[in-house]
């Protein structure tokens, strides 16, 4: 919205800028009508949790408040009209079908304007190389970077959440083939600094020191080089055949034995091969909206009526919180403790179906069996919470969930609509491990849906009863799963140990 060549003529008649620097707006030009409406009634940031019927009655009455129905008109014009300029092809390139976002319209801008020996240096997030549509704008970003220094603001650096992690680039002009240099999971820009300086001895950094800190510490393993072998490597483990080399996702390796892992996982079997149903479950406003369920505190009498929300379940959990009857706010649970609670337990839930219960049924997800659709909620499926927790404890927390239960979008749920339960448990245990959580970490994304459970790397070979014993003992612990037992306990499962001691050589439990 400025005009650059006329304001730095002189500039750009000698060929550009020689430097830019800066910090644009991280900033995605989407309307708020909520708040539109607060400027006439307060009621609409200060209300906790109103039904549908009380927000359409309350919307009606603001709406005739003086100037409010023009307020909210151009407020949501404004935004709709800058979200078209931003999302043009013509004034930015790289950004087409993207959802707009004003840092990613900076980056464009400064190339643009850089001269044939400018250097660039901007703070901004990184959405880019991990969103799935942007690989036009990657590729032209890994040809003219430089450095990349990928930070996680636990310091509280800058004055934002915790958890938003942030990068310094420095872009020069285009080169044919990609080479920078990276470092990633920092938290101090000394870190790096001392690391471009280190000799290579001592224990590589982790995400963590040994006394449970953020791990500070400098090592020059924390500086990996990007070249065209790297995003081959990325390639193979992220993206289809198709896809060009140089679009690839990136990966975010804390140190050099890390990135060597990920590179010996990327020629695994893949999970995609294994041909799993996914359900997105119920749209948790849009769907509420329609009536298909009202919040509403309580505990159903069957599984059929339970509707799943992220906390209830945690890694092979899925028995692991219940809201608590205030409501109050997302963290407003408690934890459910297994050891007494009846093989009947069923849990409490914040929403509960309502209106015709063949409409409520056959609007959830089904599933295509050769000339059948068959309702997803008939079946075990493997459920986690949406939104990846980056830095948390972890990031993918995979449980089986049994039939009958629907869940919000704030889950994801896969499973087999033929029945295949021996296979449904074992992709649960290696889900549930260490290494797969370490592999969906390493390549951050706000959400994670089908697309990232299917790239994920799936070695069987010699686990396949470990892992099916596992999956049973600590998700199938009510007799909402008896079923399965039933259907893939054999005898050979009595003589395989659990832990060190667990069980004698006669099969007796321990």
């Amino acid at each position: 919205f400025f005009h650059w060549q006329l304001d730095f003529a002189m500039v750009f008649a000698r060929g550009g800028f020689d430097l830019q620097i800066g910090n644009p707006p991280w900033v995605r030009p989407i309307s708020d009508v909520n708040a539109l409406l607060a400027e006439g009634d307060p009621w609409w940031q200060l209300a906790l949790n109103p039904s549908e019927s009380e927000r359409n009655a309350k919307r009606a009455q603001t709406l005739q408040l003086a100037g409010i129905r023009e307020l909210v008109i151009d407020g949501t014009v404004d935004i709709a009209a800058l979200s078209t300029f931003v999302g043009s092809s013509q004034y930015f390139p790289h950004l087409k079908n993207l959802q707009p976002d004003l840092y990613r319209c900076f980056m464009e801008r400064t190339w643009m304007h850089a001269s044939r020996v400018g250097v660039i240096g901007l703070i901004h997030p990184e959405s880019h190389f991990t969103d799935d549509k942007a690989g036009p704008l990657r590729s032209e970003t890994y040809h003219r970077l430089r450095r990349h220094w990928q930070f996680i603001n636990e310091l509280q650096l800058f004055e934002i959440h915790h958890l938003v992690s942030y990068g310094v680039h420095i872009y020069g002009s285009e080169r044919l083939e990609p080479n920078f240099l990276m470092a990633s999971s920092l938290y101090h820009p000394d870190t790096v600094e001392r690391s471009l300086k280190h000799d290579g001895s001592g224990p590589e950094p982790g995400l963590k020191d040994p006394e449970g800190h953020w791990d500070m510490r400098s090592h020059s393993s924390r500086i990996v080089e990007v070249n065209n072998d790297s995003l081959i490597a990325w390639h193979t483990l992220l993206e289809a055949v198709e896809t060009p080399n140089d679009h690839s996702r990136m990966v975010y390796a804390v140190n050099r034995s890390v990135a060597a892992v990920l590179n010996k996982l990327a020629t695994a079997p893949r999970i995609g091969a294994l041909k799993l149903d996914f359900s997105a479950g119920w749209h948790e406003k849009n769907d509420r909206t329609k009536g298909r369920f009202e919040r509403h505190w309580g505990t159903p009498i069957r599984w059929e009526d339970v509707i799943l929300q992220g906390p209830h379940l945690f890694v092979s959990r899925p028995i692991y919180k219940t809201p608590n009857s205030t409501l109050l706010h997302n963290q407003d649970w408690s934890s459910v403790d297994l050891e007494v609670i009846n093989t009947d337990f069923i849990p409490a839930t914040s929403y509960k179906p309502v209106g015709d219960p063949k409409v409520y049924d056959s609007n959830y997800t089904h599933w295509q069996v050769f000339d059948e659709r068959l309702p997803a909620r008939d079946f075990y499926r493997i459920a986690w919470r949406n939104m990846a927790a980056n830095t948390g404890q972890r990031t993918l927390d995979p449980a089986l969930i049994p039939p009958g239960t629907a869940h919000v979008d704030g889950i994801f749920s896969a499973g087999f609509a033929e029945h295949n339960y021996t296979k449904l448990l074992v992709i649960n245990g290696w889900l549930a491990s260490l290494l797969t959580d370490f592999t969906v970490r390493a390549v951050p994304k706000s959400n994670i849906r089908s697309g990232t459970i299917n790239r994920l790397a799936f070695i069987e070979d010699g686990l396949t009863e470990h892992l099916l014993l596992r999956s049973l003992r600590l998700n199938a612990v009510t007799d909402a799963y008896a079923e399965l037992w039933r259907d893939v306990f054999t005898s050979s499962l009595m003589h395989l140990e659990w832990g060190p001691g667990y069980m004698s050589p006669s099969g007796t439990l321990l």
